[in-house]
């Protein structure tokens, strides 16, 4: 359930990067392990990974928080930073963006591969950022860790914007209109 009122303090230490989602989606999280993995050795960061299982990455330090719905909010909080790798296959194409909305909607700058609606969900550079490539991601990670400044505007710009175009209060005359 979405709280309006939590909104992620980028000045919040550890500085941490994280990933949420099943194990059926552990193939699309190894995506951005090599990245990941060197961005761990450069700078005094934490990898955060939330999901039904321990995904077991080895040469990989990282914490593991079993999902539990009520505590997703509270462990999401935890993450200065969510990314959202995906293959580029058709069953990937069908999803719905919906770990950059959660994200988003808690003020946590989102990195998402650049594929079906992730590419309307998230706006590059303005409310969040593409990464394809090992160089993209560590690049545009490094550049989120290095900056609070950046990782909250690009933070509160996500929340706006999941607000204004995601939320039950967005949607509500939409779909009364279903009705009518």
């Amino acid at each position: 359930k979405f709280n309006s009122n939590k909104t992620k303090n980028q000045k919040d230490k550890p500085l941490t990067i994280g990933w949420t989602g099943t194990f059926t989606n552990f193939i699309n999280l190894h995506l951005a392990i090599p990245a990941i993995k060197k961005l761990l050795c450069k700078f005094q960061v934490e990898f955060l990974i939330i999901a039904d299982k321990d995904p077991e990455i080895e040469d990989l330090n990282y914490t593991f928080i079993k999902w539990n719905k009520e505590t997703e909010i509270d462990d999401m909080m935890k993450m200065n930073i969510g990314i959202m790798p995906l293959l580029k296959t058709d069953v990937q194409l069908g999803k719905c963006g919906f770990k950059a909305i959660q994200y988003m909607s808690l003020g946590i700058p989102s990195v998402v591969t650049p594929f079906g609606v992730n590419t309307e969900v998230v706006r590059n550079g303005i409310d969040g950022f593409w990464a394809d490539t090992d160089d993209e991601w560590f690049s545009t990670l490094e550049q989120l860790i290095v900056s609070n400044e950046l990782r909250s505007k690009i933070g509160i710009d996500a929340q706006k914007k999941i607000i204004a175009h995601y939320s039950v209060k967005s949607t509500a005359d939409s779909f009364i209109s279903l009705f009518h």
